[in-house]
């Protein structure tokens, strides 16, 4: 997960996000919370940018038109109204949440949205919900809550392009591949197949437990067997279960409840804690003074 690391790993991961946004043309647009956002987003691969721009109203445009680009619709952030300015008194939190559902409507109202790949950047404001009495003028963000903007914004867009290992955020979930659907398939079948089997095995087993005696007309009463298992039933049995268990790593690697760091293999990770077990299981052995064997047959 890109700049979510200690300082000593930022060199590296600094150059994944150069190489993510190399020959990339991204075009931030807004009021002076968006220049804000701007200038922590360059700063995470220049943090020696100076905040310069152009704050004048030389050269407002009348008309914007974007297009043939990923749109990443950023929500208003909320404002903290005790400390806005009189000039700003006309901002309340009330006419932002209409803003924004007014927007969220009529960017879910057509169509194609999908086509238009609008995505909505809805973290920003819950973000700003918990951090904007930190303001220092009630409207802007302070600065640590919009570096976490920026790197959100940049696990957006550059996780799922140079997938990371150590994380999973913002990351598309992979396509299954044709080895997981063939597998897939066996085993489905193989968990068809073995009820099949059993249900058919267990029919005769009924059938054939109980038998009359036609002279006497007195049912006899067999000895306590257990129906015969045959060699494609235990086989099938086995396939079922490694299937649940194929099953259950499929499951827990697509899930998002731990990082991926957490999943990934190492030599380390997986001996230390046998070699402990084995140490704890040597150190507490005892030897037994009595050896008791139960034994039940049935007649």
């Amino acid at each position: 997960m890109f700049f979510m690391h200690p300082d000593e790993e930022r060199a590296s991961v600094l150059n994944e996000a150069k190489n993510c946004l190399i020959d990339k043309h991204i075009v931030f647009i807004g009021d002076s919370r968006i220049r804000q956002l701007f200038y922590s987003f360059i700063k995470l691969i220049n943090p020696q940018v100076k905040e310069e721009g152009n704050k004048g109203s030389v050269a407002k445009p009348h008309i914007i038109v974007a297009g043939a680009a990923t749109v990443s619709y950023t929500y208003m952030d909320p404002v903290y109204e005790d400390m806005l300015s009189d000039s700003r008194k006309m901002i309340t939190n009330e006419k932002i949440d209409a803003y924004n559902e007014a927007a969220v409507r009529i960017l879910n109202s057509s169509s194609r949205n999908s086509k238009a790949k609008v995505k909505l950047f809805s973290v920003s404001k819950l973000i700003a919900q918990e951090t904007i009495m930190k303001s220092a003028d009630g409207l802007h963000l302070p600065e640590s809550s919009r570096d976490t903007n920026a790197m959100i914004l940049m696990n957006v867009y550059c996780n799922k392009i140079m997938k990371p290992i150590d994380g999973s955020c913002c990351q598309p979930q992979p396509p299954l591949t044709l080895i997981q659907k063939l597998a897939f398939c066996f085993f489905t079948f193989s968990i068809i197949g073995y009820l099949i089997i059993s249900l058919i095995h267990r029919n005769n087993f009924r059938k054939n437990k109980s038998c009359t005696d036609l002279e006497s007309g007195e049912e006899k009463k067999p000895a306590i067997s257990t129906p015969n298992v045959s060699t494609l039933e235990m086989l099938l049995h086995s396939f079922c279960k490694l299937g649940l268990i194929m099953t259950y790593f499929y499951l827990c690697d697509r899930a998002n409840l731990f990082m991926k760091e957490n999943k990934f293999y190492t030599h380390s990770s997986f001996f230390i804690p046998i070699v402990y077990i084995l140490v704890l299981g040597v150190f507490y052995t005892e030897n037994t003074k009595e050896v008791m064997l139960m034994l039940t047959s049935y007649f």
